[in-house]
């Protein structure tokens, strides 16, 4: 099983466990590449129900992380299939998070855990379409904000929102100032 790398990450995910843990409601993961987080969210959550979206697109991560052929995605996806299997709140969502979005029709959720996209338009273009559907009491963290144009899309499309330690944190009230509720 892969841990995670850094102290960073460890501090992030002390960080989202305390914010997600005042919310109730499915959690939406937004990009789950291996299923660090997922698992993570999984063993934390164990009572919410988890969405983990993740096409699994070869264009996607040969651009940004170095994979070379679309039989390594298909190896990637079937990890992660095999590291969420001993928990029955998890469900990968093998599909592109747009279309997930625009058809996704359950409960509101209560976290959303941005870590798809790392261009700017991009993740202008999930914050638009996830945020208004996150619950009234809900909280979203953008992940990767130590990317420039991560941190500039939640920037230019939101007020109110707080940096901590490469981390975009969302509340509600931030939603409204953007006209994202």
């Amino acid at each position: 099983m892969l841990q995670p790398r850094t102290a960073v990450r460890k501090y992030q995910y002390d960080i989202i466990g305390k914010l997600f843990s005042k919310t109730s409601g499915p959690i939406i993961e937004l990009g789950v590449d291996w299923g660090l987080t997922t698992v993570w969210l999984a063993k934390l959550f164990p009572k919410r129900p988890i969405f983990a979206v993740d096409p699994w697109p070869l264009d996607y991560h040969v651009k940004l992380l170095g994979c070379a052929k679309q039989a390594d995605m298909e190896a990637k996806y079937r990890y992660v299939l095999a590291s969420v299997a001993p928990y029955p709140n998890v469900t990968i969502v093998r599909e592109d998070l747009h279309s997930y979005g625009k058809r996704y029709t359950g409960e509101a959720p209560g976290s959303i855990f941005f870590d798809a996209s790392h261009e700017r338009e991009g993740v202008i273009s999930e914050l638009r379409l996830w945020m208004p559907i996150l619950s009234a009491t809900g909280v979203a963290v953008v992940h990767d904000t130590n990317q420039r144009p991560v941190a500039e899309a939640c920037h230019t499309t939101l007020v109110g929102h707080r940096f901590v330690r490469g981390l975009c944190i969302i509340d509600r009230a931030v939603c409204a100032g953007a006209g994202l509720s």
